[in-house]
């Protein structure tokens, strides 16, 4: 995308903003340096969100991969060079530091197959009005079911939540304690 860039991510340290800031400021530095220019490369800073994996990976999945077709830039999604897209319906175009085994599992049995189903279902969502599954965040933080946003809110219990969060308030409404098992956190950069 012309000023920012989505990224699936899953990490069990939990060293999320670490990473964000490598990536960015050594982005950042390579592209000013390259083209000679100073300053923001992206637009704001990175914005993290949680979730619920079980339930709305396929669909960030899809969203991902679409953007650049809604945004113009590409007819089709495999035609967009920065996307790892082409690695889920060709074997041969897979990248090393990309995991493809998780979404691909939930289209057929591996092989073949499996990236046939992926690809028809991302490219049956296109031209469609399909909503972002973006819409449905709580709280600008969470995406996940109401079991799953009761979760995420008990571990963040007691935790300082940013002001940048605008709807931080209902983070921390009806927490339930004890906390329970975080298992298949996803977090989105977008």
């Amino acid at each position: 995308m012309d000023n920012h860039y989505h990224l699936v991510l899953e990490t069990p340290l939990g060293n999320l903003v670490k990473v964000m800031h490598g990536v960015n400021s050594s982005y950042t530095g390579y592209f000013n340096r390259k083209y000679v220019r100073a300053g923001h490369l992206f637009q704001g800073r990175y914005k993290a969100i949680v979730v619920d994996k079980d339930a709305y990976l396929l669909e960030l999945s899809r969203y991902v991969h679409l953007n650049p077709v809604r945004a113009g830039i590409v007819k089709r999604p495999e035609e967009y060079a920065w996307s790892s897209y082409l690695g889920y319906i060709r074997k041969s175009k897979r990248l090393g530091w990309v995991e493809y085994a998780w979404i691909l599992s939930h289209f057929g049995p591996g092989g073949k197959a499996g990236q046939k189903n992926y690809r028809q279902f991302v490219t049956g969502a296109l031209g469609t009005d399909k909503d972002s599954p973006l819409k449905q965040l709580y709280g600008q933080l969470v995406l996940g079911s109401d079991e799953f946003i009761e979760k995420i809110k008990a571990l963040l219990k007691g935790e300082k939540i940013s002001g940048e969060i605008v709807e931080r308030k209902r983070l921390v409404l009806r927490l339930i304690s004890p906390v329970p098992d975080s298992g298949n956190l996803l977090l989105l950069k977008y």
